[in-house]
């Protein structure tokens, strides 16, 4: 008798992405593993997606792009200074570009953009979030082609939280945790969201910020946290751990371990990719929680 959780579809071989049994443009292999996917427990996804990415037809020169990102990122908890962390930030970001004009790779981010609807072209609003609307304590979220690139972005690759008169708590790489002009976040060229923590009040939502700013400060006393897969540290902060850590003071974990951002990722960077995402919490998976509701989003 078959195991009612077992995977209803393991991919045997490689995967030819070009069969379309229904004609849609979309490929009969991503639609089979999004019904997986879907009808799988959370604790079978890794599983699932790992098999699935294993079996794509990914070339040796991107297979080579994906081990060299796997060192990259192993060096960025180790590195000393300043420089070697941009140094390798700027190398990831650059193979992930790379990654992303790999045809295979590209079939699949489009297809699954295609077959769910989500994805930061989904929305052609030229300014979806209005920013006289935020309460102290939502969460903004933002993708842009200046400054720090996060490697494991999706839609989004830095959240920060609402302070009070045109502020945000957030933390950044150059400075730590701190609170700085909401400016940044009203520049064109860039995919913003806002978001809200549906579950608590809007005094719950302002008390977990000033609980955080008591706890780590605003003047980058607490700095960035370059060990992704440690959210649970006080000792540094990255931005979505940050907002992760305002929202779970509030007694929500807003880390979703979403499979589709999971999926996403692993077949850009690799089945390996999960060992890191899955420990910790990006900012994707902040904005894909079922505890938020999102207020708007788009490129502005």
């Amino acid at each position: 008798m078959k195991n009612k959780f077992e995977s209803p579809n393991k991919f045997e071989g490689t995967i030819d992405l070009s069969l379309d049994r229904n004609n849609n443009q979309i490929s009969d292999a991503v639609e089979d593993i999004v019904e997986n996917l879907q009808a799988l427990p959370e604790e079978l996804h890794k599983e699932e997606i790992e098999n699935f990415v294993s079996k794509l037809p990914i070339s040796p020169e991107t297979l080579a792009l994906q081990e060299r990102a796997r060192e990259l990122s192993d060096s960025l908890s180790t590195a000393k200074t300043p420089e070697e962390v941009q140094l390798a930030i700027d190398e990831l970001a650059k193979i992930s570009s790379q990654l992303q004009e790999d045809p295979v790779i590209a079939k699949v981010e489009s297809d699954l953009a295609s077959l769910t609807g989500i994805g930061p072209n989904a929305n052609p609003s030229a300014s979806a979030v209005d920013f006289t609307t935020l309460q102290k304590g939502d969460i903004l979220a933002r993708k842009s082609w200046f400054g720090f690139v996060f490697p494991w972005a999706w839609k989004y690759e830095h959240t920060g939280n609402y302070y009070q008169n045109d502020q945000v708590y957030e933390s950044n790489l150059t400075d730590g945790v701190n609170i700085r002009p909401i400016e940044e976040w009203r520049r064109s060229g860039q995919y913003v969201g806002h978001a809200r923590n549906k579950r608590v009040s809007a005094t719950k939502r302002a008390q977990a910020v000033d609980w955080a700013k008591n706890k780590y400060g605003a003047d980058g006393r607490t700095p960035y946290n370059l060990l992704f897969i440690d959210k649970w540290t006080d000792a540094a902060l990255y931005c979505s751990q940050l907002t992760w850590k305002i929202n779970l003071h509030t007694g929500y974990d807003l880390d979703s371990n979403n499979w589709l951002y999971f999926l996403n990722m692993a077949s850009r960077w690799g089945p390996g990719v999960l060992v890191i995402l899955i420990p910790a919490v990006a900012p994707d998976e902040v904005m894909l929680s079922p505890h938020v509701d999102i207020k708007g989003e788009g490129w502005r």
